[in-house]
């Protein structure tokens, strides 16, 4: 579509980059998946079977559905010969993870950036994210501070609304190239922009941010060619 734009990484190149990770990093070959029945979860999960088949086995794939509270009997369902644990969803997973170590499984817990949430997943899994093979989850930008600007960007945030959101220093990346497109837009046409012309002046700019560490520019289909993949582990009450 002409008019969009999309700064983070799609989820065709997520759950394969996270499926390759989990074979060539970690050395795992059998993955039960699940994903939480929505168009988010089932396609992250897809995208990783996809992956995943490259040099492992996927042993099962199962679905729950948002809201689900109790996983006690979904977890005591499972097979027993897997190695590694991809949840393709967003705040069942911590509870799905908190079941699995409740149960005496210590297999190793992945999940999309959509599990990349201090409350909703480390402090809800009540230290199970930080227990057995802990987990890996990935993320839509890397760590504040990693890349000049997102310290102070994040100290303001922080201060404002609390513990910082997975994707607010690409929420405010996505802003400013907005607000600049607008600026350049309009000081070409001398005055008030047409939006084919915003369109056009969002699409030739090289915008340096504070997501990422390389400037923003955009492929034909309007993705961001600087975006990249970041898997995290859990460190006590944080992401690492």
């Amino acid at each position: 579509f002409a008019t969009i734009f999309r700064l983070t990484n799609r989820d065709d190149r997520k759950g394969p980059g996270l499926a390759h990770y989990l074979i060539e990093k970690m050395s795992k070959k059998r993955a039960l998946v699940v994903d939480d029945g929505t168009a988010y979860g089932t396609g992250l999960a897809d995208q990783f079977v996809a992956g995943f088949g490259a040099g492992g086995t996927v042993v099962a794939r199962k679905s729950v559905k948002v809201g689900d509270k109790d996983f006690a009997e979904f977890v005591k369902s499972w097979p027993q010969d897997f190695d590694v644990v991809f949840f393709a969803g967003i705040r069942e997973g911590a509870l799905i993870l908190k079941e699995m170590r409740a149960q005496g499984l210590s297999q190793l817990f992945t999940c999309g950036d959509g599990c990349w949430d201090t409350k909703a997943f480390i402090a809800a899994s009540d230290g199970a994210a930080t227990k057995a093979e802990g987990v890996r989850i990935l993320s839509a930008a890397p760590a504040i501070g990693t890349v000049p600007g997102s310290a102070e960007f994040g100290a303001k945030y922080t201060a404002k609304y609390g513990p910082i959101n997975n994707y607010a220093a690409s929420s405010y990346d996505s802003a400013r190239l907005l607000m600049v497109a607008i600026a350049d837009a309009a000081k070409a046409k001398e005055g008030l922009p047409p939006r084919a012309d915003v369109v056009a002046a969002l699409r030739k700019l090289t915008f340096q941010g504070v997501a990422y560490a390389k400037p923003v520019q955009w492929t034909e289909k309007g993705d961001n060619k600087s975006a990249v993949i970041f898997v995290n582990t859990v460190e006590g009450d944080h992401f690492k």
